[in-house]
């Protein structure tokens, strides 16, 4: 009887909520909640199958106090299931109000209470932050474009202005077909600084994307470096810089217009710093080192011999050289020394962009100089060859 009327005013308070809050979307609260503990409540009505079963199946006594027991019990679980339920709609409200927040690092999670809402919470935690570092590397990435641009703009009004004075000059000094011929040979140099300079941005984006292709294959040394050396025939004759390209007879496994890229650049420098009537010398040196390595650990068999083939191209000049203070910041973005100082033109990108393509091909590259003493330039090729013995 007591059960009986218990139910009963568990019945009507249910009932009066319902009526109450039915403006206010409960009914399609306490659905969404149902199907929350859906598993819970299948469990609950099974057990009271299977006991009532065999209670009845094989006619056991106290029949009554089970009943009642279990009775008992379905009213300490409907209690719990209503303060659940209170639990569940405020964690349901608050999830619902950080849909509306459009900044994800304001977020207020309600508080785990399992430890699978514990790593969900983890997870989201771990997204935010990841997101937020992409966030702020694009927005680092965007200025760092945006400067260079700058910078780039900059640069290639000066070669255009050029050219616009050496054609207003060549027009109003036809006749003089000597100053004609060497003002031709300088707008030739003007026009390559512009191709050469919309070259540089080109290759800034692909290096700028993770995707940028590279394909792999073995070429020949001599060839890359000819092809890179041919572009800046005017300025060596402009400048009357001498070229000393020595004997190469390597062959590498690169890929050879990155490896163009970098080379262009450091040619670009040793005439760019070098005195008028100097030189540069490319060439290069191996270093080889072996190392026998034994893979069953007996000493007997399984010998893996590794053979480190070192190619060091160099590239050197006669020019003014670098500052001692310099050379450890030479490949940053942006930096441009003290030489970049003198050359108000000087962007500092040049040398960073080497970088990030040599440590894309796996190169090292180094600097030696003395200041006012010329500069040397040296890309560290490693070619692994393994055998087994």
């Amino acid at each position: 009887m007591l059960c009986n009327n218990i139910i009963l005013i568990i019945r009507v308070i249910s009932f009066i909520i319902i009526i109450e809050y039915m403006q206010n979307g409960v009914i399609k609260m306490i659905m969404l909640y149902l199907k929350y503990k859906k598993e819970s409540i299948i469990q609950l009505i099974s057990i009271y199958v299977v006991f009532f079963l065999v209670i009845w199946l094989y006619n056991l006594p106290y029949y009554n106090a089970f009943i009642f027991a279990m009775e008992l019990y379905g009213v300490i679980y409907v209690t719990y299931m209503i303060y659940d339920y209170c639990r569940f709609v405020r964690k349901y409200k608050t999830l619902e109000e950080n849909l509306k927040i459009k900044d994800m690092q304001s977020l207020n999670l309600p508080q785990k209470e399992n430890v699978i809402e514990g790593m969900y919470g983890r997870i989201i935690k771990e997204l935010l932050e990841q997101k937020k570092r992409q966030f702020d590397a694009a927005l680092i990435s965007g200025k760092n474009l945006k400067d260079y641009y700058a910078c780039w703009a900059h640069q290639i009004k000066t070669p255009i202005a050029a050219v616009k004075l050496m054609l207003q000059s060549m027009r109003e000094d036809e006749e003089n077909t000597n100053n004609r011929s060497e003002k031709l040979s300088k707008i030739n140099q003007e026009m390559f600084k512009i191709e050469f300079y919309t070259d540089a941005v080109m290759n800034y984006l692909r290096l700028e994307d993770i995707s940028s292709d590279y394909e792999f294959k073995e070429c020949r040394l001599d060839t890359v470096i000819k092809k890179s050396v041919k572009r800046f025939a005017p300025q060596f004759i402009g400048r009357h810089i001498s070229l000393h390209l020595e004997e190469i007879n390597d062959t590498i496994c690169t890929d050879a217009k990155w490896l163009g890229f970098i080379i262009e650049q450091l040619i670009s420098n040793a005439i760019k710093y070098n005195n008028d009537g100097g030189s540069v010398r490319v060439y290069t040196i191996h270093k080889n080192s072996a190392l026998e390595e034994n893979v069953n650990g007996d000493g007997n068999f399984g010998k893996l011999l590794r053979n480190d083939n070192t190619i060091q191209l160099i590239i050197e000049d006669t020019g003014i050289g670098i500052s001692p203070e310099d050379i450890p910041r030479i490949m940053e973005r942006g930096f441009t020394g003290y030489n970049g100082r003198l050359d108000k033109k000087s962007s500092g990108i040049g040398l960073y962009l080497c970088k990030k393509a040599a440590d894309r091909l796996g190169f090292v590259i180094s600097f030696d100089s003395e200041y006012k003493a010329g500069a040397r330039a040296v890309i560290s090729m490693t070619q692994l060859y393994t055998k087994h013995e």
